[in-house]
């Protein structure tokens, strides 16, 4: 005889509380609606890719060489990492790398005042973005 209330029966346990049939019923409805959004073009495609940028100075002068380098991982795997500059809220492309390491080197602009901010784009193999946390390097005279 069972003496668990029926209100702590719904566990997320489903091997010990769901018949079998009902196991089946949702693993066959999950595997058609996959293959029902790969059919028109919109299946999973993983989640996005994480990228971490770090830079080889956090001051520079204006025409000082810095390198960015980025770290990317992704369950589908990375194409290519993207390096921008942020210059007055508008992104800049800087070089796009198809293979580790991702290593950049780029010149602080002559016009550069205060700080110059960086970020690096990972794009992984089903075309998924993720973007790093900027990054700061402060100009010096």
């Amino acid at each position: 005889m069972n003496t668990t209330p029926a209100s702590s029966q719904a566990t997320l346990n489903p091997s010990r509380t769901a018949p079998r049939r009902h196991l089946f019923r949702l693993g066959l409805a999950a595997s058609l609606l996959s293959l029902a959004l790969t059919g028109c073009g919109g299946g999973t495609t993983g989640d996005e890719p994480t990228v971490t940028l770090a830079t080889t100075a956090t001051s520079a002068s204006a025409g000082e060489s810095v390198t960015l380098i980025a770290v990317a991982s992704s369950d589908l795997g990375i194409s290519a990492v993207r390096f921008y500059r942020v210059d007055s809220g508008a992104s800049t492309l800087l070089g796009t790398l198809n293979a580790t390491p991702y290593q950049f080197t780029t010149t602080i602009p002559s016009t550069a005042t205060d700080s110059v901010s960086y970020f690096a784009r990972a794009v992984d193999t089903d075309g998924n973005t993720g973007d790093s946390d900027d990054v700061d390097i402060a100009i010096t005279d």
